[in-house]
């Protein structure tokens, strides 16, 4: 990952702390339900700078962890999918783990046990000058009208890129 920009919706900037890393950009984003206006935020911002758009941006949450099993990096994953204007990653959901109150250990030590099958939604990665419309931070509208699954299969809009196993990416959520 080159660089990371971190949205921040807690009224008391709880995660500005990580605005002293060199590779994080913080942004004090206060309010309930921002998820949507912070995604549109970041795209004008990179219509705004298209000479430092990157190839690929990634909406994610930071209670989800992309594990990939096929490549070493990000950038290898990515680099695999050059055709595409955005890759979707399928979700394995984690739910409580059968926790009932907080347990402030890591997320992923509290939540061992996910759900067998992936879920139904997904993640996308997208090109940032070839998204035509942001729907969600599951799938976009892009130039090309298409998407591309981790499970190399070419999907249009209306087909589930979940339906196969996944075995080169997943995102634990």
């Amino acid at each position: 990952i080159d660089r990371i920009i971190l949205y921040d919706n807690h009224p008391s900037a709880t995660l500005s702390v990580y605005s002293e890393h060199p590779k994080i950009e913080y942004i004090h984003f206060p309010g309930k339900q921002k998820q949507m206006p912070a995604y549109i935020d970041f795209m004008k911002r990179c219509h705004a700078n298209p000479s430092e758009e990157p190839d690929f941006v990634g909406y994610v949450d930071v209670d989800e962890f992309l594990f990939l099993k096929r490549h070493s990096s990000i950038h290898e994953f990515l680099g695999s999918y050059g055709h595409c204007s955005a890759v979707a990653v399928p979700w394995r959901m984690f739910g409580s783990n059968g926790l009932v109150s907080d347990d402030p250990r890591p997320v992923v030590e509290r939540v061992p046990h996910g759900a067998e099958r992936t879920h139904s939604h997904f993640k996308s990665f997208v090109r940032p000058m070839e998204c035509v419309r942001l729907n969600n931070p599951h799938f976009f509208y892009t130039t090309r009208g298409k998407r591309n699954a981790a499970d190399t299969k070419t999907l249009t809009l209306e087909e589930d890129p979940c339906e196969d196993e996944v075995d080169i990416s997943v995102f634990h959520h």
